[in-house]
């Protein structure tokens, strides 16, 4: 699997997709759509306690990668085969399918 430095130019066009001043930065509220939308599943908790020492409303990318890779270290974040499988019951298919179809 790659890691988050060997896919920064990928990284770096997601993050530009929510740079909404195009000033190469992103506001802080956003930070956890980023990285959601960089694969991570962090809680809210979790991206308030990264995000809340910042003394900015706005964050470069230089300053996002550490951010990012803080919690991508994070065991929450990484769901073993195991817990996939067992977040898979006939229940949560069905669920989906219903949703699909309406």
């Amino acid at each position: 699997m790659p890691t988050a430095r060997e896919e920064l130019p990928d990284f770096r066009e997601a993050f530009s997709l929510f740079d909404d001043r195009g000033d190469d930065k992103i506001p802080k509220h956003l930070f956890g759509e980023v990285v959601r939308a960089l694969g991570l599943n962090p809680n809210e908790a979790q991206i308030k306690g990264t995000v809340q020492n910042l003394k900015t409303d706005r964050i470069s990318f230089e300053e996002f990668m550490p951010l990012y890779d803080s919690l991508a270290k994070k065991k929450d974040n990484n769901m073993t085969e195991e817990e996939l499988i067992e977040g898979e019951s006939p229940l949560s298919r069905d669920v989906l399918i219903d949703t699909a179809m309406n």
